[in-house]
């Protein structure tokens, strides 16, 4: 009876529906937040990556009595969720190619720096630096710096976007899973009482 009871959903559409509307909300809440830089991250929340059933961007398992949702998304998704502290790139997960990651998010976004033109009367000793690549190395520092998703004039402290927990909010997740568990809990009481009292009314036959 408790594995029936705790260890089942005889009918999963309801869930899936109520993970579908949380990713695509997500999605909404990211673009809404101009939190969308390479696309990764809003990509890896699209419900249809698992056919309605999980596969690459969500699981839903039970764990004893508890109901497990797990979201796979990429890492830079606490980052966008929480902000990143001034470190300057000494702690934290390392990141491999800042400077490169930087600047492939610059021609996704169309963004093309300034450039100031030179001195009539200075001498070129070298050629000219990259002004993408100087840009992306100006906006690494400010990164490390000064943090990542962060507000206010000294960009003190973690801030981050939340766009992830907008989303749990605006669908009211916990209160609608709630629901949906209540109502399968509910029918398999509802079978079970009659499975039982069917039994007793053929033995008092």
């Amino acid at each position: 009876m408790s594995q029936h009871l705790y260890g089942e959903v005889s009918d999963p559409t309801a869930m899936y529906k109520l993970i579908e509307d949380l990713l695509n909300t997500y999605q909404r809440k990211l673009e809404e937040e101009d939190a969308v830089a390479s696309g990764e991250l809003r990509d890896a929340a699209d419900y249809s990556r698992g056919n309605g059933m999980g596969g690459d961007s969500f699981v839903l398992d039970w764990q004893g009595t508890t109901l497990m949702l797990s979201l796979y998304l990429p890492e830079h998704w606490y980052y966008v969720e929480e902000g990143r502290s001034p470190n300057n790139g000494q702690s934290g997960k390392p990141w491999a190619d800042p400077v490169g990651d930087i600047m492939r998010w610059m021609e996704l976004k169309h963004i093309a720096p300034r450039v100031r033109r030179a001195a009539k009367r200075r001498t070129m000793t070298r050629p000219p630096a990259d002004p993408k690549c100087q840009a992306a190395k100006a906006i690494v520092h400010k990164i490390f710096t000064r943090g990542f998703y962060t507000s206010g004039k000294t960009d003190v402290g973690p801030k981050g976007k939340h766009p992830l927990q907008h989303a749990i909010e605006e669908v009211d997740l916990v209160e609608r899973m709630k629901n949906v568990l209540t109502d399968q809990f509910n029918r398999a009481v509802h079978v079970a009482l009659t499975e039982e009292l069917g039994v007793r009314s053929q033995n008092s036959k």
